[in-house]
């Protein structure tokens, strides 16, 4: 009989060791495939997510949810807010970019680089709601180190880094209110302060102000008898191409005075004359022209125009002062005229904001002696409130109290009023001195209003009541803006920016700095991560990251 003979211990043991390294081999491999199957999946979920908030967007007037309705009213399927990598329940899935909210699409320069979701994962402090990315400490790096994102365009990427950068097209920043929704800027100027990028020699010893979209940097500066339109890059403020027209009048405080706007590939500026023109915002290349004056009945005021235009969906909005309307929309592609309306007032110098009041789509427009809405979809008068200031100067852009009530501020001991609109009719709810703002427009955040005010301080304003819940000095007719949670605030004889805490209860300054100096009446600009400021003779971009 013969006997079988079985497995040596050395046998054995190599026999474990080959399995061991085929183990070794594979089992990577395997994670690796069920990793790039999870890839795939998160990829089409944030594809799909996307795709539900621009639809949600094409359904109310082309502007991204909210995040409690990005959330809440969104139609989407459970399986779609997990991530497969990180394994089940909400809280491990996507993150809504919170920034985005309320933002119109049109607003949005570059669609292939605005992100919508991505992987995160954020726990819900007192005030805030799950599932929303508030700064990029919200972003989970689950996949292999990467993250998958979702853009406006509607397709979704597997990338090394996100960085939540925001543009500023337009006269007071993305929804035209003076706030940025940048976050995680430094907050250590007095041991840290910003540093700079970059400077460009302005020539229009003036005062017009930067619109930021796209990668370049938007402005109209003036030499040699010409106003220059120019495009610069905001990584080295370099010029890529400017756009020149005439302007031989003396100065009137500088030249231009206006903000470009940026919106769907065109860019459009208006002269302190009256010449609106729209370019293409990648090359200069002039598309059409209008001129206030000569084409729409326009009636200069004493110190020119100094509105920005203003973009809303297919309508360039701009306020030409004509006895036949004192309001008018044109066509955003060519320039055609659209309504004619909101009386017959002579302009103020303020840019005109685009409200929903009382249920009703409007422009609110400072005029040189009354403050109108104007019927956004004919330009019929909605209704008026007189307001008259010395030499007819309403130059600070009216502030949008929720959808009943409207704030104005000017100058020349005039003060600011709380305007009211219901039943289709409009009337002043308090007014006082509290705030006498010459033309820079103050900011709105949690109820409380902040803003400069004559004789140069700095102004806590409660807008349900007018009462001024603090004021600090030597802040002059400098501009303010908001980010982060803080005031950035200058102090426009002396240059100096200063960074104040949002506290209603206290003046609280978290520090200053002054990175040019002299008389700086320009409202600070937020982009991309930094601070654009200027003075008279100098723009500069300064990291605020």
């Amino acid at each position: 009989m013969r006997q079988q003979r079985g497995f040596t211990l050395v046998e054995l043991l190599v026999v474990i060791a080959i399995i061991a390294v085929l183990a070794a081999i594979l089992f990577p491999v395997f994670a690796q495939a069920r990793e790039k199957a999870r890839q795939a999946t998160c990829l089409s979920n944030q594809r799909q997510l996307a795709a539900a908030i621009l639809i949600f967007a094409g359904d109310n007037e082309e502007t991204l949810p909210t995040a409690e309705a990005m959330w809440a009213g969104a139609q989407v399927d459970p399986h779609l807010l997990t991530c497969p990598t990180a394994g089940k329940g909400l809280r491990n899935g996507y993150v809504y970019l919170n920034a985005r909210a309320d933002m119109p699409l049109g607003k949005i320069s570059n669609p292939t680089a605005a992100a919508l979701t991505a992987d995160g994962y954020h726990s819900p402090a007192a005030g805030t709601f799950a599932n929303i990315a508030y700064n990029t400490v919200d972003l989970a790096y689950r996949h292999n180190r990467k993250l998958i994102a979702s853009f406006a365009d509607g397709h979704a990427a597997l990338l090394n880094s996100l960085n939540i950068g925001f543009d500023w097209p337009q006269f007071r920043g993305p929804n035209a209110d003076g706030i940025s929704p940048e976050t995680g800027i430094r907050k250590i100027w007095n041991t840290a302060p910003p540093v700079r990028r970059w400077q460009y020699t302005m020539h229009d010893n003036g005062y017009a102000g930067p619109a930021v979209a796209n990668g370049l940097v938007y402005i109209i500066d003036h030499q040699s008898g010409s106003d220059f339109v120019r495009a610069l890059n905001v990584a080295t403020g370099k010029q890529v191409w400017y756009f020149t027209y005439p302007d031989h009048d003396p100065a009137n405080y500088g030249y231009a005075r206006s903000t470009p706007t940026v919106d769907t590939g065109k860019l459009y500026t208006l002269s302190r004359q009256g010449l609106l023109f729209c370019l293409s915002a990648e090359t200069g290349e002039l598309l059409w022209e209008k001129n206030l004056v000569s084409d729409l009945g326009g009636r200069k005021p004493t110190w020119d125009y100094a509105m920005s235009p203003v973009v809303d969906g297919g309508q360039v909005i701009v306020a030409p002062g004509a006895a036949s309307g004192t309001v008018a929309a044109l066509g955003r592609d060519n320039g055609g005229v659209i309504w004619r309306g909101g009386g017959s007032d002579m302009p103020g110098y303020a840019t005109p904001v685009k409200a929903t009041l009382d249920g009703t789509a409007q422009y609110v427009v400072f005029t040189a002696r009354s403050l109108i809405g104007v019927h956004a979809g004919d330009g019929h008068l909605l209704w008026s409130v007189p307001w008259l200031t010395g030499s007819d100067v309403n130059a600070a852009m009216p502030v949008v109290l929720g959808d009943t009530a409207v704030f104005i501020t000017s100058d020349y001991g005039h003060g600011c009023a709380r305007v009211t609109v219901s039943g289709g009719s409009a009337a002043i709810q308090w007014q006082n001195t509290e705030m006498q703002s010459h033309f820079n427009a103050p900011v709105l955040m949690d109820d409380n209003l902040y803003g400069t005010t004559e004789p140069g301080d700095l102004v806590c304003l409660d807008p349900a009541t007018g009462a001024a819940r603090w004021r600090r000095p030597g802040f002059g007719k400098g501009g303010v803006a908001l980010v982060d949670g803080v005031i950035i605030a200058v102090e426009g004889d002396t240059g100096a920016v200063v960074m104040v805490e949002a506290n209603p209860t206290a003046y609280r300054e978290l520090g200053r700095f002054t990175p040019l100096g002299g008389q700086s009446w320009t409202p600070p600009v937020i982009a991309d991560g930094a601070l654009f400021i200027r003075n008279t003779t100098t723009l500069a971009c300064y990291d605020l990251k």
